[in-house]
C-alpha cells in the first residue's frame, strides 16, 4: 500500500531541504557561455540561508544590467529551481538622433530612482528627479544636448549615470556607462524561472535557460 503525500506538504520539504543546505549562504560567480552582441555577461547569484536567491548579469560598464530577486527549491539531489523577479534592468538602446539621449523609465521603477547623477567624461554633472514636483512618475527623462561634453570623439562619447541603489552582492553603487548614439531604459517586473546543477563548487544552468543571457557557468567563491 502507497501513501500519497500532498503536493503543497511536498514543495515545504523541498523548501526546508533546499534552506538547510544553504544555512551559510553562498556565492557564485562566472560568466555567459555565449557571446552576445560579441561580449559575454558577467553573471552573479547568491544563495541566501532562507533560500531567497540575488541573481546579477551584467556588461562591462553596465552597459546591460539585470538584477532579480527570488527564490531557490530543490528538485532533486543536484538541481534546483529558481524562479526570481527583476528589481532593475537596465538595456541600451538606439538614440533617435546623433548628440540625443533620453532616459526611459517604467513606473514602477521612477518611484524607486528618485535622483539620477549624469556626469560627462570630464566630470561635470547635473541631477535629473525620476518624479515630478507633485511625486508622480516620469516615463522619461531629456537629457540636454551639449556637443562639447558628449560628442563622438573617443573620450567624450559616453556619460555615466548614478542612482542611488548598491549592488546587492558586492554592496558597490551603481553606475551606468551609456556611449554615444545610445539612451538609457531602466525596467523591472519580468519573471524568470530556470533549473540548475550544483556539484562540486560548480552552478550551472540546464534545460531552458534566462532568455536574455543564455547558459552560465558559474563557480563558488572562495569564503561563501
Amino acid at each position: 500500500m502507497t501513501t500519497k503525500i500532498p503536493l503543497q506538504f511536498s514543495f515545504t520539504i523541498l523548501a526546508i531541504c533546499a534552506s538547510s543546505l544553504f544555512a551559510s549562504g553562498q556565492t557564485y560567480i562566472g560568466t555567459s557561455l555565449k557571446r552576445i552582441y560579441q561580449n559575454t555577461y558577467n553573471c552573479q547569484l547568491r544563495i541566501n540561508a532562507d533560500s531567497s536567491v540575488n541573481f546579477i548579469y551584467d556588461q562591462d560598464g553596465n552597459v546591460v544590467y539585470g538584477e532579480y530577486l527570488g527564490t531557490i527549491s530543490r528538485v532533486n539531489d543536484s538541481i534546483f529551481h529558481i524562479a526570481a523577479v527583476q528589481t532593475l534592468g537596465q538595456d541600451i538602446r538606439k538614440a533617435h538622433r546623433p548628440g540625443s539621449s533620453d532616459i526611459g523609465l517604467d513606473s514602477a521603477i521612477a518611484q524607486q530612482l528618485g535622483l539620477i547623477t549624469l556626469t560627462y567624461s570630464n566630470g561635470v554633472f547635473t541631477r535629473l528627479s525620476s518624479c515630478d514636483r507633485r511625486g508622480r512618475s516620469k516615463s522619461y527623462l531629456k537629457i540636454p544636448a551639449n556637443k562639447e561634453l558628449f560628442n563622438s570623439t573617443k573620450g567624450t562619447d559616453y556619460f555615466t549615470l548614478t542612482i542611488p541603489r548598491k549592488h546587492p552582492i558586492t554592496g558597490k553603487s551603481l553606475a551606468f556607462k551609456i556611449d554615444y548614439f545610445s539612451e538609457a531604459s531602466f525596467t523591472s517586473g519580468e519573471k524568470i524561472d530556470f533549473d540548475v546543477q550544483i556539484k562540486n563548487g560548480v552552478l550551472w544552468t540546464i534545460g531552458e535557460p534566462p532568455l536574455q543571457i543564455g547558459h552560465f557557468k558559474l563557480r563558488k567563491k572562495r569564503g561563501s
